[in-house]
């Protein structure tokens, strides 16, 4: 009996030590993510049959960050609007956009473990025109579990020269 004892207690521990373990290891080596997110695109100034229109235009995320410390991370953040749309530039010309892309470097800011403020800049591509993007967002994270998270998204993109949009999304991202 007393060896059983010995025994159980003896195999308990080293499964208690090997979690604790994988869990440092999790914390350690899961600097990266990758996330897919749902979300719609806003288009204030859109053009729908001729007539100013505001356009809520679904769109698909595809993001990778990369953590440098605590606080910061780098990421390229993909977005594609699933559809054709017209609006009217900041010159008030109508443009067309098909399927547009945009991919966007960003530098992340956690001020609290889950949530970010993103920053960057990077180019959104068309059939028709591409345009340079600046864009500002804010980003929370809830975790699911050791290498999941829940993560919504509301962002401002600058297209210069031509016009603005924001988006919210929200999606699930995977730690590795």
């Amino acid at each position: 009996m007393k060896k059983t004892t010995f025994l159980l207690l003896l195999i308990s521990i080293c499964f208690v030590s090997e979690r604790l373990q994988a869990q440092e290891s999790t914390e350690k080596e899961a600097k990266n993510s990758i996330s897919i997110s749902l979300g719609h695109t806003h288009v204030i100034k859109g053009v729908r049959d001729g007539k100013n229109q505001w356009l809520a235009l679904p769109s698909w995320a595809i993001d990778y960050n990369r953590e440098l410390n605590e606080s910061w991370y780098v990421g390229l953040h993909n977005e594609i609007i699933t559809e054709d749309f017209e609006v009217k530039s900041a010159k008030e010309e109508v443009i067309e956009r098909t399927f547009p892309v945009s991919m966007v470097a960003v530098v992340g800011f956690r001020p609290k473990e889950y949530l970010s403020f993103i920053v960057g800049g990077g180019a959104e591509w068309a059939e028709e025109e591409t345009f340079q993007v600046i864009r500002l967002g804010v980003e929370p994270a809830f975790p699911i579990s050791d290498y999941m998270e829940l993560v919504i998204g509301a962002m401002y993109d600058f297209k210069i020269n031509a016009y603005n949009s924001w988006s919210i999304s929200f999606g699930v991202a995977r730690k590795f």
